[in-house]
Formats: C-alpha cells, structure tokens, sequence
C-alpha cells in the first residue's frame, strides 16, 4: 500500500509505502528508503514499535528523533 503527498505545482512532498505482515498488521512504514515506523508482534499483541525521525530540525540531536515504545499486557 502507498500514500503520496503533493504540493498544487505537482511537487512531490513524501510518498510512503506501508508494509503489512500475513495476519494484516502493520510491520513497517517507509518513506522513500528510510524506515521511518517499525513494529515487532508476538501472537496478537503489538511488543515494540520503534519510529525514527529523518527530517530537518534545527534543535535535531543525534538519536534524539528516535524513540522506542515497549507495551506489557
């Protein structure tokens, strides 16, 4: 599955693509080739979901756009 943004000029501002595992949960989001959403399941439940932050910021650290979710049922 993908999703594309465009400006009204027909500039192309993202264009994700969304990647599904056989039980149709979602595992990984990527915008154009950077992985920008990743989620780990065990049975039915969602374990870890990892995003990651690739755009400009000026306040921008290293790993500081990156962040680790960890669900416990």
């Amino acid at each position: 599955m993908e999703e594309q943004k465009v400006t009204k000029s027909g500039g192309l501002i993202y264009q994700k693509s969304f990647e599904y595992d056989s039980q149709n949960r979602l595992v990984i989001i990527r915008d154009g080739g950077n992985i920008i959403e990743e989620n780990k399941y065990a049975e039915n439940n969602l374990l870890e979901k990892r995003t990651n932050y690739f755009g400009i910021d000026p306040g921008f650290e290293v790993c500081g756009g990156n962040y680790i979710y960890k669900f416990e049922y």
